[in-house]
């Protein structure tokens, strides 16, 4: 006896009613949440109103102490713990009483030198089971206070805490392996096919970072085209620590135009 097997016939479309292939959409949510720590230098100064000359009664030597800022008593450090960037901001009040003719400023490196502004400080967020951001910032004080024999206040330092949208973590992300696959170029060879690249990255991020590659290889397959494996780094310009590199090479096919 011969068995012959049977084989499932598939149904034609006008009996089917709904159809046989859906979407499948999804949303995300997440719940950010946000601690700062600003941790605190003594902020304890001295001032010499300097040294009296019997002959041309004058004074000479007045200042404020330069080994009182010395990166520590003058430090103010930010701490984000954040899923989200921040930024700081810092500012100094004299005392109406006792501050007289002091002003203050901050800045990235100490020694009271007045030196590159601190400016709003650009903190990246924290990465998952990765390390918080930290910066710092140092105070500068210029002018004289009111003569005061007792330590007393002359000032006050204000630092402004707020949410960021931007971060070189959100910046780099903007840059999408298409965002640089076409590119205008004088010749198809490695140097100017990747400043190419590099300029339509740049124009992806945010005004405030700027973006560099950390390693890249092209190499040419034909005349318009080739391949590029490398990585991108995102940099805030006024705060240079916080920067992102790509975790692993893109390898990225690029059509080029010759111009």
């Amino acid at each position: 006896m011969m068995v012959t097997p049977a084989f499932a016939a598939p149904l034609d479309p006008g009996d089917i009613t709904g159809g046989t292939g859906h979407d499948v959409n999804g949303t995300t949510t997440q719940t950010d949440a946000y601690k700062a720590t600003v941790a605190w230098g003594s902020m304890a100064f001295d001032y010499d109103f300097g040294t009296w000359s019997t002959s041309a009664h004058t004074w000479s030597g007045a200042g404020w102490s330069a080994t009182d800022f010395d990166g520590t008593k003058d430090q103010v450090k930010i701490t984000n713990d954040s899923s989200q960037p921040i930024n700081a901001a810092f500012a100094y009040t004299k005392d109406s009483a006792k501050g007289g003719a002091t002003t203050g400023t901050f800045t990235k490196v100490t020694g009271n030198l007045d030196g590159d502004k601190t400016g709003t400080m650009a903190l990246d967020l924290c990465a998952t089971s990765g390390t918080a951001p930290v910066e710092e910032t140092y105070l500068n004080l210029q002018g004289a206070p009111a003569a005061n024999t007792t330590a007393g206040k002359v000032g006050a330092v204000t630092v402004t805490l707020a949410t960021s949208p931007y971060s070189s973590t959100t910046e780099l992300a903007k840059i999408l392996d298409t965002t640089v696959a076409s590119v205008t170029a004088a010749a198809n060879t490695e140097v100017p096919v990747e400043t190419a690249m590099t300029e339509l990255a740049q124009a992806a991020v945010t005004s405030g970072y700027t973006v560099t590659m950390a390693s890249g290889i092209y190499t040419p397959i034909d005349t318009t085209t080739g391949t590029w494996v490398g990585k991108f780094i995102v940099t805030n310009d006024n705060t240079p620590s916080n920067t992102k590199t790509d975790a692993a090479d893109r390898t990225i096919a690029v059509v080029v135009t010759i111009v």
